[in-house]
């Protein structure tokens, strides 16, 4: 064994428990993540196409926020979901935020349909967008504190070869 290995595997050993309950935190919400995140879309997708939503939740002035807010969300959602399988880096988050501008595209360009009786706004799509990489900027940074407090990301341990550049 070269020591490199036995100098891991010997950090590795002396985790705490509190890191490991950590890691063990991180990997139930990998688990329901995708399930989240199917609940969380569908929801939303169906909450836009409603005929007549202000009788459901009133909006008074602006809706922008809501945008904003709901797929700041669905970036977060999707950055957790990633992060299972890979590390969650600039490209596979530009992936997610091209992910997230077609879906916002897709549900401005649907509400035009004549019996939803909504209209496609532009700004609409723009607040999506916003909320998109704003929701993967701190996607980013709270994964960065983790791996700084916990040394691990994303429930992986930091002498795995996946971190994060």
């Amino acid at each position: 064994m070269n020591n490199e290995s036995s100098n891991s595997a010997a950090q590795e050993s002396s985790e705490s428990p509190q890191l490991a309950r950590r890691g063990c935190w991180l990997r139930r919400l990998h688990r329901i993540s995708g399930l989240a995140l199917l609940v969380y879309m569908t929801a939303l997708f169906t909450g836009t196409h409603l005929p007549k939503p202000e009788e459901l939740m009133p909006i008074e002035g602006n809706d922008k926020l809501l945008h904003f807010g709901a797929y700041f969300g669905m970036a977060i959602l999707m950055a957790i979901r990633c992060s299972e399988f890979r590390s969650v880096s600039v490209m596979t988050s530009l992936a997610i935020w091209s992910l997230i501008a077609l879906t916002g595209a897709i549900d401005e360009v649907t509400q035009m349909i004549p019996a939803i009786h909504r209209q496609a706004d532009v700004a609409d799509w723009i607040a999506d967008l916003l909320g998109g990489a704003c929701g993967l900027i701190v996607w980013k940074m709270c994964s960065a504190v983790w791996m700084r407090t916990s040394g691990h990301v994303c429930g992986q341990s930091k002498h795995d070869g996946r971190v994060e550049s």
